[in-house]
């Protein structure tokens, strides 16, 4: 889900924050705060479209919707906002396609590694797993773990929340990062202007 949302989300962005285009769709001054309105809106359609295509994939392959399918729904949702900050974050940076592709890459595999996706999170190491709790992707699959009862995972709903809430908070700080960065870079241009 994350390497998907960075090069899907991220061109788009990139392409909305290119001066020219920004100064193409703003041909009166109440456009301009239009526009900036429906970028959220677009973003989380584009965020909840590819989180529901993995949820129907989920459906039609698993043929079951039991109380742990919810719960991992729900683990799935919280993640996948968490990606999207992440995403946000990476496009306020000017980068080429090749740069998100391998941006994309580098994140998207890196997380895999470390936190437990590619290798059960009961065969890393302990320095290997301090690092990956570090990353949300960690607390998704382990949430995932004690879900489905894999690496030794055994499901207790405190456990449950707690790996949701911190992913809550991942997704909370991604955001505010970005958030910070588009202010920065606004102040930036109208610094540049003055």
């Amino acid at each position: 889900m994350l390497s998907m949302l960075i090069v899907t989300l991220c061109p788009v962005i990139l392409t909305l924050n290119r001066k020219g285009v920004e100064n193409a769709q703003c041909v009166q001054p109440d456009v301009s705060k239009l526009q900036q309105d429906r970028r959220p809106l677009g973003a989380s359609i584009l965020v909840f479209s590819i989180w529901l295509l993995f949820m129907i994939v989920a459906i039609i392959w698993g043929r079951t919707l039991s109380v742990k399918f919810w719960l991992a729904c729900l683990n799935s949702f919280v993640y996948i906002i968490a990606a999207a900050g992440i995403a946000m974050i990476i496009a306020q940076f000017d980068l080429s396609d090749n740069g998100i592709n391998a941006i994309s890459n580098i994140i998207g595999l890196g997380m895999s590694f470390l936190c437990g996706v590619f290798v059960p999170q009961e065969l890393l190491t302990g320095g290997v797993l301090a690092v990956g709790r570090l990353f949300p992707a960690y607390w998704y699959t382990k949430a995932n773990n004690m879900l489905f009862g894999m690496s030794g995972g055994v499901f207790s709903t405190k456990e449950y929340l707690i790996c949701i809430g911190i992913e809550v908070l991942f997704a909370v700080a991604f955001f505010a990062v970005a958030a910070l960065l588009v202010k920065q870079k606004r102040e930036g241009d109208v610094n540049s202007l003055a």
